[in-house]
């Protein structure tokens, strides 16, 4: 980022603080899932809140996770065992954040106020709207507890690149095995746990091809698949054989 580029991002944070008290940072997925978080909450309540993956949700409604909680955060803080529900977003708990998670994805709000280390707290989404790419931030970062999670502090070893993405269904993202996948494009593929044409759209979601590979790592032969080939195993545990 130039100098200039860079004042003008700062410019904006303070203009979203003078007008709503935080402003929200949304970094996209690539080498590891999607996150967001506040800036601006830190001289006030003494932390800031993180968003940390949550493929359940579109980026709009992460960004509208942190404005909401930012805004209803009781007197008394987020004590623990808080729960707040928010309408059909569904129900959010809220755990401190480790150093070794609010200071590598928090970067932002550790330039802005000039500071090495952030406090925070994570918001958790409910058992209803879990997915594998949620981590457990308030224990130190651990590659074999959060696999999906690897590439924040480890390089890239994987066979494929970073911006590689997948469609992929809700079953999948909360642990089921994919059955059905094919090659889409070169950096795209389709995977789903269950019958293709059985899933509808609501439950349809885009992610890293990453975030499916790490959890788990029966889908190596689905990574070499040509474009407009497919694979599909009648049991999550069965064989993978062509599929059209």
């Amino acid at each position: 980022m130039t100098d200039h580029s860079r004042e003008a991002a700062l410019a904006d944070i303070r203009t979203n603080i003078e007008k709503s008290g935080h402003h929200v940072y949304l970094i996209l997925a690539e080498e590891y899932p999607r996150f967001a978080y506040t800036i601006g909450l830190n001289p006030v309540l003494g932390y800031e809140l993180l968003f940390a993956g949550g493929a359940d949700y579109a980026n709009s409604e992460a960004v509208e996770i942190l404005n909401v909680v930012a805004e209803r955060i009781p007197a008394s803080g987020l004590a623990r065992g808080f729960v707040m529900p928010l309408g059909d977003l569904g129900s959010f708990s809220f755990r401190e954040v480790h150093p070794s998670w609010a200071n590598e994805l928090m970067l932002g709000a550790l330039d802005y106020f000039g500071i090495a280390n952030v406090a925070a707290r994570q918001i958790v989404p409910d058992e209803a709207h879990w997915t594998i790419d949620v981590p457990d931030t308030s224990v130190e970062w651990n590659p074999q507890s959060e696999p999906v999670w690897k590439c924040m502090h480890e390089p890239w070893t994987l066979p494929f690149s970073p911006d590689c993405t997948v469609t992929t269904n809700l079953a999948a993202l909360r642990g089921a095995r994919v059955t059905e996948a094919f090659r889409r494009e070169e950096d795209q593929w389709e995977m789903f746990a269950g019958a293709s044409n059985e899933i509808d759209s609501e439950s349809k979601r885009d992610v890293t091809l990453a975030t499916l590979f790490i959890a788990d790592a029966t889908l190596l032969p689905v990574t070499a698949l040509a474009v407009g080939a497919g694979l599909r195993r009648l049991t999550p545990e069965g064989p993978w054989s062509p599929w059209n």
